[in-house]
């Protein structure tokens, strides 16, 4: 008896022996990596650099707009300048108490032992790089005075010059505008204080025992022309040797 089988089951055990197949090559096959993804963006900004730091002011010319010893030479040698110079060198931790009895020394903020020498040799340096001097006026402070001494040896005193009322300011603001006689240069000895009052400038240049050149003006005012250091003053006395 001959057996006939239905084709259907013969197709369906193929199809089942297939996918047994499949089944078992696909547990043979290697792990698919797992797909890139770009790390997640830094949500927080980056501190911003903190700013710069300001430059302090460069300092004016060693000879302002004069622009060279041998200009500034030639042109103090010729006078009309007004020129205010800082008391020498002091005790900074001293404190004035004097009052209105600026004849008492002791209580006053005075001249060191550097500061007398160092106005001795402003003296020098004056007259070594030909600068005429007409009137020498001081404050009454005792280190003003000495200052007038040691360097030229002599002074008027005009309690205008320390410039502290309004009125003081006016005074030396007028001093200040003031043209000296012809070929002369007027010496102020003076505070950093009352100048910062009268140009409105901080004068941070204007150290003990540095020079304030200022030149009048026709209505009456002043222009600050220079601050003249004192280690600078050996290159005006080599720039006046060169004059004529």
């Amino acid at each position: 008896m001959t057996t006939h089988r239905r084709p259907g089951l013969a197709l369906a055990a193929i199809g089942l022996s297939f996918i047994a197949l499949l089944a078992a090559c696909d547990r043979h096959q290697p792990p698919k990596p797992a797909p890139h993804r770009p790390a997640p963006a830094n949500t927080q900004s980056a501190p911003a650099p903190a700013p710069a730091e300001e430059p302090p002011p460069a300092p004016a010319p060693t000879f302002g707009t004069f622009g060279s010893a041998g200009a500034a030479a030639s042109a103090l040698h010729a006078g009309g300048y007004i020129l205010c110079l800082r008391h020498g060198k002091t005790d900074q931790g001293v404190q004035d108490t004097q009052g209105t009895n600026f004849d008492d020394c002791s209580r006053q903020r005075n001249l060191s032992a550097e500061g007398r020498e160092q106005a001795a040799q402003l003296g020098k340096q004056f007259a070594g790089a030909k600068v005429p001097i007409g009137d020498v006026l001081s404050s009454p402070f005792c280190r003003n005075k000495d200052t007038a001494q040691l360097a030229f040896g002599r002074f008027t005193l005009d309690p205008a010059i320390i410039g502290d009322t309004p009125d003081a300011v006016a005074k030396l603001r007028t001093l200040l505008g003031t043209p000296p006689p012809a070929g002369k240069n007027t010496v102020i000895i003076s505070h950093q204080k009352a100048m910062t009052a009268c140009t409105g400038d901080d004068l941070y240049l204007f150290v003990e025992g540095a020079t304030l050149v200022m030149k009048p003006r026709a209505d009456g005012t002043s222009e600050m022309v220079a601050t003249i250091q004192p280690e600078d003053w050996p290159l005006l006395v080599e720039a006046a040797g060169k004059l004529p």
